[in-house]
């Protein structure tokens, strides 16, 4: 039962990954965290997917999502991209966002109707509709730097009600300690503008590889590289379902995650492989090769998912009844301590009633109506 139920989660996530928004900046060496394969480095024009989780270490990016919205993130920055769903015609939004560590700044440029915006970080989760802030986190200490709109913050832990944030505001909260609100420092506010902003990176040397072809061969070569992967992405499903026969967890996490990856960047070369035809057909050459650079890319990032598979039967370790301990898997490390939970009403802005005398740092009273709430 415990093998199925795994099977089934592991299975699961492959319909997480849904692309979700565009790079439209980045300056140095920005990642893709990866739990089965090496991270992918990114470039302007990449997609990001629902379950992303971005590290920019020493690097700047800057993702403009499918409703507008537009984040970016200074060095040293970990982002958890865990939902993001948007139907505008139905005036939908479903966001669920983490800022494990680091800078982040937030522009959310339209409102839905049927909303639910949130973004967790430390021991708190903001709400979000319409909004400009920045929002940092160094060794658990959040802080949220409000230039428009208004949020509504509250505790992963109960520590306090739900408070209002309103423009011009900083909210600071240091770990499990109640929140202090003072009023923005606009200086403050300006410095941040260069730790956001960023220089184009020069052209990847991988777009200059296919610098000299003529439309043909760009399309032959798309085709070429697509058509491998395909076929790594068959073998790789029936060494999956050979793997399934085994009472072997561990090895089926294994598989199971490397065949996910691949996977995604099959896909992801099949749709850039439509859009070069079309750009083709248009006679945009330039945007063709570009196009086929990221077909390459997606084609050594398969070949390096398919070489960690192969090294999945390294390490076999049978999986008995009476074993009751169960290594989590690495994508459970990553998204440990993630407070993030769902909600049956995303509009319910109720408040708790517990004494605040002690804290007269903090606005605790309910959201009064706005454009916002």
């Amino acid at each position: 039962m415990k093998y199925i139920i795994f099977f089934l989660l592991s299975f699961s996530l492959l319909g997480l990954e849904q692309q979700v928004g565009v790079i439209r900046s980045v300056e140095g060496k920005v990642y893709r965290v990866r739990s089965t394969s090496r991270d992918e480095i990114l470039n302007k024009g990449d997609s990001i997917y629902s379950s992303d989780l971005i590290d920019t270490k020493k690097g700047k990016i800057k993702i403009k999502f499918n409703d507008e919205t537009e984040i970016s993130l200074a060095k040293k920055t970990k982002l958890s991209i865990k939902k993001f769903v948007v139907d505008a015609s139905k005036s939908k939004r479903f966001a669920l966002l983490k800022l494990i560590s680091g800078d982040i700044k937030v522009n959310v440029k339209r409102k839905f109707g049927n909303n639910l915006f949130e973004i967790t970080s430390g021991y708190i989760t903001l709400e979000i509709k319409g909004t400009s802030f920045v929002l940092t986190n160094h060794s658990q200490k959040v802080k949220i730097f409000l230039t428009e709109g208004i949020i509504a913050v509250k505790s992963v832990l109960d520590k306090f009600n739900k408070l209002k944030l309103t423009s011009n505001k900083v909210l600071e909260v240091s770990g499990e300690n109640l929140p202090i609100v003072t009023n923005i420092n606009m200086a403050q506010i300006k410095s941040f503008n260069s730790k956001f902003e960023t220089i184009e990176n020069k052209n990847s040397s991988k777009t200059n590889k296919f610098k000299s072809f003529n439309e043909g061969e760009v399309t032959s070569s798309a085709n070429k590289y697509i058509g491998k992967m395909r076929s790594i992405l068959s073998n790789a499903y029936t060494v999956l379902k050979k793997t399934r026969k085994e009472k072997n967890i561990p090895k089926l996490d294994c598989i199971n995650g490397n065949v996910m990856t691949i996977k995604g960047y099959v896909r992801r070369a099949e749709d850039n492989g439509v859009a070069i035809d079309e750009a083709i057909a248009k006679s945009n050459l330039s945007k063709a090769k570009q196009l086929l650079a990221k077909v390459y890319s997606s084609f050594n990032e398969v070949k390096q998912a398919e070489i960690a598979m192969k090294s999945c039967n390294n390490d076999i370790i049978t999986y008995g009844d009476d074993n009751n301990n169960i290594t989590p898997t690495v994508e459970e490390l990553i998204v440990e301590n993630d407070y993030i939970e769902e909600k049956s009403d995303p509009m319910d802005i109720s408040f708790k009633k517990t004494d605040t005398s002690s804290n007269t740092n903090v606005e605790l009273e309910p959201v009064q109506a706005s454009p916002y709430f």
